[in-house]
């Protein structure tokens, strides 16, 4: 009876010992993540306020010399920031050949990642914390459009008008929407909203598609150009596509100014409008500008014209960047 109760007790004694030994380390490794966590933030902090600091430094010292407080100052403190910022993480994505392709470069970033499409048919994530690559992959054709990101999905269009819908988490296809395409390719950069069932874009022909944001299918495609006209379709360029109380809004340089019904597409009503500004809409009145110089101003229930402005004729218009 005896050697059986010191039997349990022994394997209590083992037990007991076995669970102050995971605690102890388990406590360690915290204790030891928790101060590299501390000592890695702590330098992040130190190598950004050192780059606010230099910068300000600089910049105060030439508006000394000059005369300008606080011109240099602000700017000083502006650039040391974003040198700050680039000091935490610097990687070298591509290789020299590829450095002299003169890269072009399109961002969009969601929680801890930040992801990059290039004029080489590249798209890639980067880490933001650590500005370690994530993954990389390389498509057919290079992307000509806005990155959206909504649920851990990316979306985005290429030269050849297909709607690409990637996981953010490995760069994996989940699903493409191939569109009609031109044999000339436009390099007026493609456009592209989300709401919450669907994805919406225009291709280079003047097509706007809308598609299920899980699977992919087409919900509705509403073509704005005749067919005489697609023939220029190279020579069209839209303005972005705006989203406000379930109806889309859009122009081109072809003097048209639209309005979609986004639940099924149908054309709500069609202006004289030659404009590729994006438009802005408060409380049901858009805000444009058209490439003749006229602040134009409408309701956006029918397309009534409420008011057009010229603008000063100092400022051409025609060629702003803007427009181009």
């Amino acid at each position: 009876m005896q050697e059986k109760n010191k039997n349990l007790l022994d394997n209590l004694d083992t037990k007991i010992k076995s669970v102050e030994k995971n605690l102890t380390n388990n406590l360690n490794e915290n204790t030891n993540t928790k101060y590299k966590e501390y000592s890695n933030g702590i330098k992040i902090l130190f190598e950004l306020l050192l780059g606010f600091l230099i910068g300000g430094f600089l910049g105060y010292y030439i508006d000394i010399m000059l005369a300008t407080m606080p011109v240099f100052l602000l700017i000083g403190i502006f650039l040391g920031g974003i040198s700050g910022i680039y000091t935490i993480w610097k990687k070298n994505i591509y290789k020299k050949k590829e450095i002299k392709n003169n890269l072009l470069l399109n961002f969009s970033s969601s929680n801890n990642s930040l992801i990059v499409t290039d004029n080489i048919s590249n798209i890639y994530s980067i880490d933001l914390k650590t500005g370690n690559l994530n993954w990389k992959k390389n498509s057919k054709s290079s992307f000509n459009s806005d990155i959206k990101i909504k649920d851990d999905r990316i979306y985005l269009v290429d030269y050849d008008n297909i709607l690409h819908c990637l996981s953010i988490k490995n760069g994996n296809i989940i699903w493409k929407y191939i569109s009609d395409n031109t044999l000339i390719k436009s390099t007026k950069k493609v456009s592209l909203i989300l709401d919450d069932k669907k994805v919406v874009f225009i291709n280079s022909l003047g097509d706007v598609n809308a598609l299920d944001l899980i699977n992919g299918n087409l919900i509705w495609q509403t073509p704005t150009q005749k067919s005489s006209v697609v023939e220029d379709s190279f020579s069209i360029k839209y303005s972005k596509l705006v989203l406000d109380n379930k109806s889309i809004f859009f122009s081109n340089n072809k003097n048209q100014f639209f309005s979609l019904n986004s639940k099924n597409g149908t054309l709500n009503w069609i202006k004289n409008i030659n404009s590729v500004i994006t438009p802005i809409i408060l409380d049901k009145i858009i805000f444009t500008i058209s490439i003749d110089g006229y602040l134009i101003v409408l309701d956006s229930t029918k397309g009534e014209i409420i008011r057009s402005t010229k603008i000063d004729s100092k400022i051409n218009l025609k060629k702003n960047i803007f427009f181009n």
